[in-house]
């Protein structure tokens, strides 16, 4: 569906002429006529339309003038006498205009009004014989849905939002995107003659370029790999969009982008309906996180997004490009699994257009296996051996395209690029860092051999920063390749170069060693690794790091590379790195769930062996008698769950055990379902998602596949629902890797009905090709059709209906047919006359009564007659009054208002926990609001005060039942059950104080949850009962478990119902426990927290959130980056943030 804004464009265009009386300005009224001419011309296509005002000063009754179409329009913003109006321009035109011979007059009112409705033009065109026509604004928009083609109807509503709009410089005024057609192509960039895609790679292009092209989606991501195919992908999809997309384009790994100006330009291209596409996103996650936040607000921009699967520069999580592009439909491009295919379609076609352009040569290609294996399987490097295979054939060498090896490719290389002109020491490590995506500095005393570097174009700078870089990193690698080999360097002149490079730069902020000790340990360059952290001067780069802002993620990389270089220290600089890491984690303690923590004291209780010294305590080691001592896993995982918004209790139980006894635990669970279960209670807590992160990485999915063979199908499906949730969540790919092992397809036909719609509606999130595919399948072959056959129960069909519905989308026609086929048969019939459950009749009445699912109407009545018939002859229990869906039915409604009595207040109420009124009064007050109120007034005080004490309800779900309870049996003053209430109320809280154990049981924020229900309930009692408890809580040290959004949110409730009453004693209260906030903070997720934090700035205690935002600074800026891609919740804390981050705390606004 084309969007189009022309509408608002349009009616906000001439809201604007009024406001500013346009019209009465001579200059600004002829700008608006040549708007309207474009706009017919447009429209209508006439196309010598002319303001006749240029030609013909003040021109008597025309504004417009077409001599083909031999019309004359006559625009207008009068709102009285229109008829006059339209009278007076007939009789100008025909007086002033008799030599134009005008056929036809059209009088545009730019606005709307009823009186234009009661002109009779068909008269007026008899009266002065010429045809009349009476257009608005609102016409005008109704032609333009009508009339031009999709194409056309793009490009007007572009067009008339340029026109209409003051912010509008066009993109003559873009310096930053650029035309993507107009971009820089590397001279190594496969010609587009010789591009070969395989068959996965066109479906995949196709159906990428349909999403775009039928506005399916507003963002797109490719991920793969550097030298991936990721451009030349993208370049065959943007071939093939539609012709009225404009595709701008930007690198992002260009240092010197301006973002100030980018945002800027943005706007201008909201004018069209382009496609951004955004190159190398890795390199500069903070940019895109800024542009991709200005496209999302644009209803004609989309964004396409080229990124590596990792970032270019240090982030704090390894996985934060899935994590910001979570939320956004994504291809993971992986040539490598039709590598061969691809680059086999290459050379064929290479080989084909060399032997046309140069028959006098022998092309032979040779042994493939040994093509594959020189080129290492990258892209980039094969163009380059097909460069130098050709150069070598065309000098006369008679060699096979296999024979291009190693050698061959490096000395053409070197050659071609002249490297023997350049300082080889200098480019020797320059290439080498870059390689490892290490960005580097010029060395003193070189500035003649740098800019000779700079001026062949083969290093660039950052005009932002000292830093320099290469084009890529792959072209960085083969120069340092080339030079190994022809100028024999080897490892060791790398590693001089290196620690003459180290001695240039006397600052960790200059040198940037932590990045290049992580980035080349990484890379596995353990050699080089060993020899920097050998140097002395490196050991006090890195302790000043970490006496100041080094991240937890920077010496996590750090320790790994320590451990891995330990034997290759000198043994005074292994006691030094190993006491730096120490004292380190001493003052950030380990916590041995999560895998990567335990990895790291691993590693460190292996040193500390070896250097016979005693570990000193760097992790949280709980007393034992904190230890949770449940032995099943399930039961563990569901504690967690359940106590989610206690992170402290989660903290503790997580911590009651290492990562390995969590691990084994979890792959010591029999059977698929009972994993994926576990999984997913620690998927709600974030605390626990840190566990899960290290589970789902060491799992094994051949295991749990095995564990999943002797599984229903049904029980298969849903664990890999459960799972997929996990990777949406964290970023993994299990479910995809997991689903491949099982032969689903086989198994379905053979379900019952439930169990057909739950497999198909939980595979429908994970394959919806296969479910499409299932669907059609057994729509046609009858399949479906003897599964609803078979199936004996109501509710079954009425769930599995709705269900399969939802998911039904290129065969709805067939599904409503089979649906309408089924509903009407005998087989249906026999089945409803047998059914004696109420509330199942009730549930299928409501479905055929919604017509959710395309009955015709003759099947809708005849069903529901029959239904209701059987509902009316049902017996029933109590159940029935709390059941909403009675109220489809007028004969029962009337039933159960005869009903309404004290006496069945009393009996329902005397079985049941207190949260059964919720539902009770919202179908008796529906009935007979009076009445119920009435019999509840005299109802039994004591059966009522039982049901608040039922066992499983604590103090605040009672009360707030209770609050809905009073509001929804309030009519006026004349007619309520406030007295019941109150007498409720007391009576209720007289009790549970009595109960000293369970009211001091009750934690801090439930407490205040209870304290203010009540005093929404009744002020005078809720004081009475509670207001010395409150004020001696605020005074306690020992409240614990503060959940910040629901605590603020109480006390700020609690402060507007009391008119401030007790300001003081919550002020002391938040000067007490201002570090359990800020821990709080810590512990809660981000969105809840500024939530919370809101509340509070609306008392009279902003400065306080100021505070704790600035204080736990380190803590928002982590938790922003965590939910970086998750849209609803990035706007909702984005949103909280400009009202509260304020003074010391706006910090955070720049950030955004």
């Amino acid at each position: 569906m084309i969007k189009s804004s022309i509408e608002n464009d349009l009616l906000g265009y001439t809201q604007k002429i009024y406001d500013e009386g346009i019209f009465n300005k001579h200059n600004e009224k002829i700008n608006a006529e040549d708007f309207f001419c474009r706009l017919f011309k447009l429209i209508y296509g006439w196309s010598d339309l002319v303001n006749l005002n240029y030609l013909e000063s003040n021109s008597a009754g025309i504004d417009l003038y077409s001599a083909n179409q031999k019309i004359a329009i006559q625009i207008t913003t009068i709102q009285s006498k229109e008829k006059e109006k339209v009278e007076g321009t007939i009789k100008k035109v025909l007086k002033h205009h008799s030599d134009k011979k005008i056929e036809g007059i059209i009088c545009l009112f730019i606005k709307d009004n009823g009186p234009l409705k009661n002109i009779n033009v068909n008269e007026l065109s008899e009266e002065f014989g010429i045809k009349i026509k009476i257009r608005t604004t609102k016409n005008i928009i109704g032609d333009f849905h009508r009339f031009p083609s999709p194409e056309k109807k793009i490009r007007i509503s572009e067009i008339v939002k340029q026109e209409t709009s003051s912010d509008f410089k066009g993109i003559d005024s873009l310096e930053i995107f650029e035309p993507y057609y107009n971009r820089k192509i590397s001279k190594y960039t496969t010609p587009e003659s010789l591009i070969y895609f395989s068959a996965f790679e066109k479906n995949k292009i196709q159906e990428i370029q349909e999403l775009f092209n039928n506005d399916k989606i507003k963002e797109y991501c490719i991920l793969g790999n550097p030298c991936s195919g990721k451009s030349t992908l993208a370049n065959a999809i943007i071939k093939k969009l539609n012709p009225y997309y404009k595709v701008y384009y930007i690198d992002l790994s260009d240092p010197d982008l301006n973002n100030y100006n980018i945002l800027s330009e943005i706007n201008q291209l909201s004018f069209y309906h382009t496609i951004v596409l955004l190159e190398n996103v890795h390199d500069n996650i903070k940019l895109f996180n800024k542009v991709q936040q200005k496209i999302i607000r644009f209803p004609w921009l989309k964004g396409f997004y080229i990124s590596r699967y990792h970032n270019s520069y240090k982030e704090e999580d390894e996985n934060s490009i899935r994590n910001i592009f979570k939320d956004i439909e994504k291809f993971r491009y992986n040539p490598n699994k039709i590598f061969e295919e691809k680059v086999s379609g290459i050379i064929d076609n290479r080989v084909k257009s060399l032997k046309d352009e140069f028959p006098q040569f022998n092309w032979y290609v040779g042994d493939f296996q040994t093509v594959l294996k020189n080129t290492d399987r990258n892209l980039l490097k094969l163009n380059i051996a097909l460069e130098t295979w050709i150069s070598s054939t065309k000098k006369g060498s008679r060699i096979k395209f296999e024979k291009i090896n190693n050698e061959r490719i490096y000395s053409h290389f070197y050659a071609t690029h002249k490297l023997k002109e350049l300082d080889k020491k200098l480019l020797f490590l320059y290439s080498y860092l870059y390689s490892y995506d290490i960005s580097f500095l010029r060395i003193k005393r070189k500035k003649d051999e740098f800019d000779l570097l700079k001026e062949k174009g083969i290093i660039l700078n950052y005009n932002t920063s000292d830093y320099y870089y290469f084009p890529h990193k792959d072209y960085a690698n083969l120069i340092y390749q080339s030079l190994k080999k022809e100028r024999d360097l080897e490892i060791e002149d790398l590693l001089k170069y290196l620690k003459k490079y180290i001695k240039n730069f006397k600052t960790e902020s200059e040198l940037n060693i932590t990045e290049i000790i992580i980035k080349l340990s990484y890379g596995k360059e353990l050699k080089v690794v060993s020899t920097l952290l050998n140097q002395v001067s490196v050991l006090k780069l890195l302790s000043n790091e970490f006496s100041e802002n080094i991240r937890d993620y920077e010496v996590f990389e750090l320790q790994k590379a320590y451990f891995l270089s330990f034997d290759n220290l000198d043994n005074d600089l292994q006691v030094k790195y190993y006491t730096l890491f120490i004292n380190y984690y001493i003052k950030h303690k380990l916590e041995l769930y999560i895998s990567k923590d335990y990895s790291v004291y691993s590693n460190l209780t292996q040193i500390a062996n070896i250097l016979n010294m005693i570990l000193d305590n760097i992790f949280i080691d709980l007393n034992p008698k904190h230890k949770e001592k449940l032995n099943y896993i399930s039961d563990l995982t569901k504690k967690i769950s359940s106590s989610k918004p206690y992170p402290e209790t989660v903290s503790r139980i997580l911590n009651s055990f290492h990562f390995p006894e969590w691990l084994l635990m979890i792959e010591k669970l029999p059977t698929l379902s009972s994993i994926a279960n576990t999984l997913s209670e620690l998927n709600t807590s974030p605390l626990a998602k840190k566990l899960l992160i290290g589970i789902v990485n060491k799992i094994d999915i051949q295991e749990l596949a095995l564990k999943g063979q002797n599984l229903k199908t049904v029980q298969i499906t849903k664990s890999l629902r459960e799972l997929k949730k996990i990777d949406t969540a964290i970023g993994t790919d299990v479910t995809n890797n997991l689903i491949k092992h099982f032969s689903l397809d086989n198994k379905i036909a053979s379900t019952n009905l439930s169990d057909f719609s739950k497999i198909l509606s939980d595979l429908s999130s994970i394959s919806p090709d296969f479910v499409e595919a299932e669907l059609t399948e057994s729509f046609n072959n009858g399949t479906f059709y003897r599964i609803l056959e078979r199936e004996k129960s109501i509710n079954h069909i009425s769930a599995s209906i709705l269900e399969l519905k939802k998911i039904t989308n290129s065969n709805e026609d067939l599904f409503y047919e089979l649906v309408n086929k089924f509903f009407d048969s005998n087989v249906f019939y026999d089945l409803l006359k047998v059914q004696t459950n109420i509330n199942s009749l009730l549930i299928l009445f409501e479905l055929i009564k919604r017509n959710e699912v395309g009955i015709n109407e003759y099947i809708q009545n005849k069903l529901l007659v029959s239904i209701k018939k059987l509902i009316l002859e049902c017996a029933y229990d109590y159940t029935l009054y709390s059941n909403p869906k009675v109220l489809n039915i007028p004969e029962l409604k009337s039933k159960i208002d005869n009903e309404i009595s004290t006496e069945l207040f009393n009996k329902i109420l005397n079985r049941s926990k207190f949260t059964i009124l919720d539902s009770l009064l919202r179908v008796l007050r529906a009935i007979n609001k009076e009445k119920t109120i009435n019999a509840l007034n005299n109802a039994d005080l004591n059966i009522f005060v039982q049901s608040m004490c039922n066992k499983e309800l604590n103090m605040s779900q009672s009360l707030e039942v209770l609050f809905r309870a009073k509001s929804k049996t309030y009519s006026d003053d004349n007619l309520n059950s406030n007295p019941f209430w109150y007498d409720l109320l007391n009576e209720y809280l007289i009790i549970q104080k009595d109960n000293q154990y369970n009211y001091h049981k009750l934690n801090f924020g439930d407490f205040l949850k209870a304290f203010e229900f009540s005093l929404r309930i009744n002020t005078e009692i809720a004081l009475k009962h509670f207001e010395n408890d409150f004020l001696n809580k605020l005074k306690s040290k020992e409240n614990k478990n503060f959940t910040i959004s629901s605590l603020f949110q109480f006390l700020r409730k609690i402060e507007i119902k009391t008119k401030s009453k007790y300001n003081r004693e919550i002020q002391q209260f938040l000067d007490l426990n201002k570090s359990k906030f800020i821990e709080g903070i810590k512990n809660q997720n981000i969105e809840k927290t500024t939530s919370g934090l809101v509340e509070l700035s609306k008392c009279d205690f902003g400065n306080y959130v100021d505070e704790f935002i600035y204080n736990a600074r380190n803590t928002f800026s982590t938790k922003l980056n965590h939910i970086k891609g998750n849209k609803n919740i990035e706007k909702k804390v984005h949103a909280d943030l400009q009202i509260i981050a304020t003074n010391k705390s706006s910090f955070l606004l720049k950030y955004l």
